[in-house]
């Protein structure tokens, strides 16, 4: 994946089973395939000023066989926010707004559509006014934890390199 992470909360790579899935070799002849799956947040600059509460968020869900990666994220405004899926997305940072991503998990998988399955189960809040984008990455990482495709550790990690590239006043580009 291209471009950097601006986040220092980007770690080595894990392989973790999936729910229900053993560590198991990929070997066994009773078993399909497995996948390594990653799981980011993405960081994209504000719109029309890059504003930490402004700025975008979404979930990449990167996969060994590329074409399979998604972008999910709630795109609108307040009271009239939608669920989006890009399947086959390009690397985000390709994006001319690009700010950063934040690894959040690495999965060994026989099929990447159990998280993205599970992204898309994801309320949107269109009866809070306060509900955004950011949130929507927030509820789904709780989703996934409470599902058991995310341990405690990785969504801890995920949400804070999400508050601090949120926050950070050195990823805010001077619009002036």
């Amino acid at each position: 994946m291209g471009g950097t992470s601006k986040s220092s909360k980007s770690r080595p790579d894990r392989k973790r089973p999936g729910r229900g899935e053993s560590s198991k070799s990929k070997g066994s002849s009773s078993r399909a395939e497995l996948h390594i799956n990653r799981l980011f947040i993405v960081v994209y600059r504000g719109d029309p000023t890059d504003h930490s509460d402004l700025r975008h968020t979404a979930l990449f869900v990167s996969t060994d066989e590329g074409a399979q990666s998604s972008l999910l994220h709630a795109i609108g405004e307040p009271g009239k926010f939608e669920f989006e899926e890009v399947w086959g997305a390009h690397d985000p940072a390709e994006s001319k707004t690009f700010v950063g991503l934040v690894e959040v998990s690495v999965y060994e998988h026989h099929d990447v559509r159990v998280l993205q399955d599970c992204i898309s189960g994801t309320r949107i809040r269109n009866d809070s006014a306060t509900w955004d984008c950011q949130t929507f990455v927030t509820d789904a990482l709780k989703r996934l934890k409470r599902k058991g495709h995310l341990h405690e550790d990785d969504f801890l990690n995920g949400f804070e390199g999400m508050m601090e590239m949120l926050e950070t006043d050195n990823y805010l580009v001077d619009d002036d």
